[in-house]
């Protein structure tokens, strides 16, 4: 999903591990909750960054009940196996 829109300018630091903040005007705009990823996609002739974001599907969808800690690969492998399990018995 594109969106184009027009605000005043906003701005946020990077810091020394690489981390910066998206401004809230900019995360109300593009609907980004917490856990959502966002990818980069960069444009080298025209010098432009397009953001694109992904819902976070395994918080979104509660698959294993809280979601606390760090999921490992297993881990979401086999929630996304429960949740195709539950929906075949359906």
């Amino acid at each position: 999903m594109k969106i184009f829109f027009t605000m005043e300018r906003s701005w946020s630091r990077v810091y020394g591990n690489g981390a910066t903040v998206v401004p809230s005007e900019v995360r109300e705009a593009l609907d980004i909750d917490v856990g959502d990823i966002l990818i980069w996609h960069i444009d080298k002739k025209t010098n432009k960054v397009y953001i694109e974001v992904r819902k976070d599907f395994i918080s979104k969808h509660r698959l294993r009940g809280d979601l606390r800690g760090r999921w490992t690969k297993k881990m979401i492998r086999d929630a996304l196996e429960n949740m195709k399990r539950r929906r075949r018995r359906r």
